[in-house]
């Protein structure tokens, strides 16, 4: 936690700095930089004080979209850990449309997986539904496994979340396996439990026992070093994948 204060301090003093030098491009940099800092410190509501910040400091969709851009999903992703999913969804749609005009394709699908993420906790499952599989589909097309697995994960919650739990075995089996080719054990034990919900909930007990022990497992081995993989969840069971763990867009 020391580091992540140290970084605040940095990032802090930087934005001054460039203010005072009247470079506003900067200083929005040094911002949104300040808000990713604050955000891994857990000063949740503070980081989404900075990003607001950051995207009112210069025109960035004149300036620097790319930069307004990585800003809009940043925000998305500090108001969704807040739990202020209904302003997510607004952040997160400005990222992916934004992304989708810059033609950065994989953030467009880090921004739609995001979307996703905060619709379904605003029970808008078929929308969900349908900016995952866009956000898998991107990923495939680019050969982005990871980022593929962390869409499908979330496609699988959705699918549950949404009453259709059979749908979910698919997208949540996949993620799995991918995860366990990455060598990703946290996130793959997260995708088997839910998986081992899902399968439960559909009257395939011997194959919901099976991924649970796998999971269970998994959770036994190693910690898993948090701090490359981004934000915690909100407390308790979220409404979306804890293997959506992407860290903040640093531009």
């Amino acid at each position: 936690m020391r580091a992540f204060d140290g970084a605040v301090a940095a990032h802090t003093e930087a934005a001054g700095i460039f203010r005072q030098l009247g470079d506003r491009g900067l200083e929005a940099l040094a911002v949104n930089r300040l808000g990713i800092a604050l955000q891994e410190a857990g000063r949740t509501e503070e980081a989404i004080d900075a990003y607001h910040r950051a995207a009112g400091v210069l025109d960035l969709l004149r300036d620097d979209p790319h930069l307004a851009a990585s800003i809009a999903g940043n925000l998305g992703a500090a108001l969704r850990q807040a739990g202020r999913y209904e302003e997510a969804v607004s952040a997160h749609s400005r990222a992916a449309e934004l992304f989708h005009r810059i033609d950065d394709q994989r953030e467009e699908g880090s921004a739609l997986t995001g979307l996703g993420a905060a619709l379904q906790c605003v029970g808008r499952y078929e929308e969900a539904i349908e900016a995952h599989s866009r956000a898998a589909r991107i990923h495939a097309r680019l050969d982005d496994p990871a980022r593929e697995a962390s869409a499908l994960a979330n496609l699988g919650t959705a699918w549950q979340l949404s009453g259709r739990t059979e749908k979910a075995v698919a997208p949540h089996t996949r993620a799995a396996g991918v995860f366990r080719e990455l060598g990703d054990g946290y996130r793959e034990a997260s995708v088997l439990t839910n998986l081992g919900d899902t399968l439960h909930q559909t009257g395939r007990t011997e194959e919901s026992v099976a991924a649970y022990a796998r999971a269970a497992a998994l959770f036994r081995g190693p910690a898993p070093d948090r701090t490359r993989r981004g934000p915690p969840t909100a407390s308790g069971r979220p409404c979306w994948s804890s293997a959506h763990t992407a860290r903040p867009s640093r531009p």
